[in-house]
């Protein structure tokens, strides 16, 4: 598991092979054992929290392309489309407005579009997407409005 945080800590950016190579570690040491699957669910779940935690906008959604590539390369595997599921409709939004208040305008536009490149491409429920997508709509909306007031 060390192993697997230690990939997450330098995931710093958008690359797309860095982040293919996070979620492949995740996948390839969760199909070791259900005890494995079980941590790196529980270590995938603490990473996210913590850049949250740590208000790393940028990290976020790196970790949201992450939930993207583990979902897609590990397709049969309920466990982590389960715990995917529930992380990406708890933190999408709350990313958006994390980034939009830090006015990393760059991470909100990726942020949002997420919920529609999901239900387009069938990963998650398409209702739970909507309610992704409105939630950011409107994190959008108010913090547009406070600064357009202010």
């Amino acid at each position: 598991m060390d192993r697997l945080r230690l990939l997450v800590w330098k995931l710093s950016s958008y690359s797309n092979s860095r982040i293919v190579e996070v979620a492949k570690g995740f996948v390839d040491t969760s199909r070791e054992s259900p005890a494995l699957a079980s941590e790196c669910h529980r270590t995938f779940i603490d990473c996210l929290e913590g850049a949250f935690s740590g208000l790393e906008a940028r990290r976020c959604l790196a970790l949201l392309y992450v939930c993207n590539e583990i979902v897609t390369m590990a397709p049969g595997d309920e466990g982590w489309r389960a715990l995917l599921s529930a992380a990406v409709m708890k933190y999408v939004p709350i990313v958006c407005e994390l980034a939009l208040r830090q006015n990393e305008l760059n991470v909100v536009l990726n942020v949002m579009r997420l919920p529609g490149v999901w239900k387009q491409q069938q990963l998650f429920d398409a209702e739970a997407c909507d309610e992704m997508k409105a939630l950011c709509e409107m994190h959008h909306m108010c913090v547009c409005v406070f600064f357009c007031v202010s």
